[in-house]
């Protein structure tokens, strides 16, 4: 891989199209059919990965008013549900790289000061309350798929809690 074409690249790209590779290289690195195929390049999709993740992460620290107009978790790459939704893997993958952070700051700093610091307890805290929040939001109880993949990774996260709080403890 030819780093400084790369790293060119990523400070030439606008943030659009740095999320939309940034999405590829998690499914890459995280997806088991996908890593597998892409397994002799696992190391350079990793570094490219964290470079777009510590080019968007100065941007937003820069521009101060946080023009995104998502929230944490669907800025980050998670979603469910039949029209965008990522595989288990990859959904999980998300929600442990936004408890370990660093995450990218999005909306405001009242926002964000809710998320609390990498790897807490406030943070785990957050991701569970939303991720109840959106399997009691009653605009979503025909979305049957999108609930089933709420509810598992309300419980993967339930039961990873335990263990990643020993980690940091």
């Amino acid at each position: 891989m030819n780093q400084a074409i790369f790293s060119k690249k990523i400070k030439k790209d606008d943030n659009e199209s740095l999320l939309s590779w940034r999405k590829k290289l998690l499914l890459r690195t995280t997806h088991k059919r996908l890593k597998k195929k892409y397994s002799d390049k696992q190391s350079d999709m990793l570094s490219l990965l964290s470079a777009i993740e510590l080019e968007l992460n100065k941007r937003s620290l820069k521009k101060q008013n946080y023009a995104v107009a998502e929230g944490l978790m669907s800025y980050h790459g998670y979603r469910v549900g039949e029209t965008n939704g990522v595989s288990d893997e990859v959904r999980q993958e998300i929600l442990r790289r936004i408890f370990t952070g660093p995450v990218m700051p999005v909306i405001g700093k009242w926002y964000m000061s809710e998320w609390g610091e990498d790897k807490s307890l406030e943070r785990l805290n957050k991701i569970e309350s939303n991720l109840w929040g959106f399997i009691l939001d009653k605009s979503h109880k025909d979305h049957l798929r999108a609930l089933a993949e709420w509810e598992a990774d309300l419980a993967w996260i339930q039961d990873s809690k335990k263990l990643w709080l020993q980690e940091i403890a």
